[in-house]
C-alpha cells in the first residue's frame, strides 16, 4: 500500500505539472502527433498493399492453395504433360474426407498451343481449362472488357474468353469463330473450332497478350485427356491457408502418395521481396521518427528542469527522493506521448474517414500494371499496442536525462549560489 500511495502521489504530481506547462506540451502532443500519424499511416499503408498483393494472387487463378504432381511447377516448363493430375477426383475426394473448410475445390488443365482467326493471322496462346460454375469466384480479378463471362452453361460450349490485346492482336471480336491447335499428352495435334464469347482485362500485361480461357471439359476434348493439370482450393479464410497446406503435405507423405502442395504465398516469390523492400523503408522512417520524437522529449525535458531547478530543489529539501522527483518528470513526458499518440491516431481516423468516404485514393499503376490502384486505408488496430508501448519507451528514455540531472544535482551548492 505503501508504494501504492507513493506512486499514485507521483502521478498525481507529474499530471499536475503537465497541466500546469500545458502551452509548452502542447508543442511535444503535436510533434508527437505528427509522428504518430506518419507511422500509422504507413503501417495502414503496408497493411494494404500486403492485403492487395494476396487478394489479387488468390483471386487471379491461383486460389488458396494448389495440388498438383510432384515437380509440376518446376518442370511444367519442359515435361509439362507428364506430369498431368490423372486422378484428380480421388485426390478431390481425399481433402474433403480430411474436413477441410473450403468454398470448393477446382480443377484446371493448363496447356499452350495456336489460335487462328481463320484467315492470315495466328498466335501462340496459353491456355487454362476452368469450371465456369464456380471460376468467377477464383478469378474475381479479372474483367470481362467486352462480351459475356464464361457461366455454367458453358461448361461442354466450346466457347473460349480471350486476353483483350490479343483478341485485337487478332483482329477478333466476340461472337467470331477462331481455330484452336493444341498438342496433347500423346503428341498428338488435335483442332477445336470455338466461338469467342468475351475478353478478358486482368492487371497484368503479359496476361492479357496471351492468356485464354476455355471451359475444363472443353480444353480436355482439346487435349483428348481425361487429366488436370492440377486442383485449386478456395478456402473460407485466408489466414487459415498454413495450416490447410500442412495437412495436405502431412496426409500425401503418410499416404506415400506424390503429390505436391503450394500456397498462393509460394506461386508468388515476389512477395517476401516486396515485404523486404518495404520493411527496410518502414526502418529508415521509423528510425528517422524516432530521432525526432526522442530528441523532441529530451529537449522539453531540459527545459522544464531548468526552468523548474527551483522547485526541483524544493520537493528535495522537504525530503522526496531524487527517484521520486525523476518519476514526476517521467509522468509528465509519459502523458505527453500517450495524448502525442492518440492525436496522431485520432487525426488519421478523421483524414481517411472522409477520403475513403470519397472513394478511397488512386495513385498511378505501379511497374508491370495497367490498373490504377484505390487505397483506403483503415487504422492499424493490431499495431496500436506497439506503437503506444514504443512512444512510452522514449518518453521514458528522454526522462532519463532529467534522471542524470537529479542525480548529479548539489543542493547546498545551487542554494549557495542562489
Amino acid at each position: 500500500m505503501h508504494n501504492l500511495a507513493y506512486i499514485l502521489h507521483s502521478v498525481r504530481l507529474g499530471t499536475y505539472a503537465f497541466l500546469h506547462e500545458w502551452v509548452r506540451n502542447l508543442f511535444g502532443i503535436l510533434i508527437l502527433g505528427v509522428g504518430t500519424f506518419t507511422i500509422v499511416t504507413f503501417i495502414a499503408y503496408l497493411d494494404r498493399v500486403y492485403w492487395g498483393i494476396a487478394e489479387t494472387t488468390i483471386h487471379s487463378q491461383t486460389g488458396h492453395v494448389q495440388i498438383a504432381v510432384e515437380g509440376y511447377e518446376g518442370e511444367r516448363a519442359v515435361s509439362e504433360y507428364s506430369l498431368l493430375l490423372n486422378d484428380w477426383q480421388g485426390v478431390r475426394q481425399q481433402v474433403n474426407e480430411l474436413g477441410v473448410k473450403t468454398e470448393f475445390i477446382t480443377p484446371r488443365l493448363e496447356f499452350t498451343g495456336l489460335i487462328g482467326n481463320g484467315d492470315d493471322k495466328t498466335a501462340v496462346f496459353v491456355g487454362v481449362g476452368v469450371d465456369p460454375a464456380v471460376d468467377h469466384r477464383v478469378s474475381s480479378f479479372e474483367k470481362v472488357e467486352r462480351g459475356y463471362p464464361l457461366t455454367e452453361t458453358d461448361s461442354e460450349k466450346a466457347n473460349i474468353l480471350l486476353g483483350d490485346v490479343l483478341l485485337d492482336a487478332l483482329d477478333l471480336e466476340t461472337r467470331d469463330p477462331a481455330l484452336l491447335l493444341g498438342v496433347g499428352p500423346d503428341g498428338g495435334l488435335n483442332a477445336l473450332d470455338v466461338e469467342i464469347k468475351g475478353s478478358m482485362l486482368s492487371d497484368s500485361p503479359a496476361f492479357n497478350e496471351r492468356f485464354l480461357k476455355i471451359p475444363f471439359k472443353t480444353a480436355q476434348t482439346l487435349l483428348q485427356t481425361d487429366a488436370a493439370s492440377k486442383l485449386v482450393i478456395l478456402l473460407d479464410n485466408t489466414d487459415d491457408t498454413p495450416m490447410v497446406a500442412t495437412l495436405l503435405r502431412e496426409h500425401f507423405a503418410a499416404t506415400g502418395q506424390s503429390y505436391e502442395v503450394n500456397t498462393w504465398y509460394d506461386l508468388n516469390p515476389s512477395f517476401e521481396k516486396i515485404k523486404k523492400t518495404y520493411g527496410r523503408m518502414f526502418l529508415f522512417l521509423g528510425s528517422a521518427v524516432a530521432f525526432l520524437v526522442v530528441v523532441t522529449l529530451i529537449n522539453l525535458t531540459i527545459i522544464n528542469f531548468i526552468e523548474r531547478r527551483d522547485q526541483v530543489v524544493i520537493l528535495l529539501v522537504k525530503g522526496f527522493s531524487r527517484s521520486r522527483v525523476s518519476m514526476i518528470f517521467a509522468v509528465e513526458n509519459v502523458l505527453i506521448a500517450a495524448m502525442g499518440t492518440t492525436a496522431g491516431c485520432l487525426a488519421f481516423l478523421a483524414l481517411f474517414s472522409t477520403v475513403n468516404a470519397f472513394g478511397g485514393l488512386r495513385l498511378s499503376p505501379p511497374p508491370g500494371s495497367v490498373k490504377d490502384v484505390i487505397f483506403k486505408l483503415v487504422l492499424p488496430l493490431n499495431a496500436l499496442p506497439s506503437i503506444y508501448l514504443t512512444m512510452v519507451a522514449f518518453a521514458l528514455l528522454a526522462s532519463s536525462f532529467c534522471w542524470l540531472s537529479i542525480s548529479r544535482l548539489k543542493i547546498s551548492e545551487y542554494i549557495r549560489r542562489v
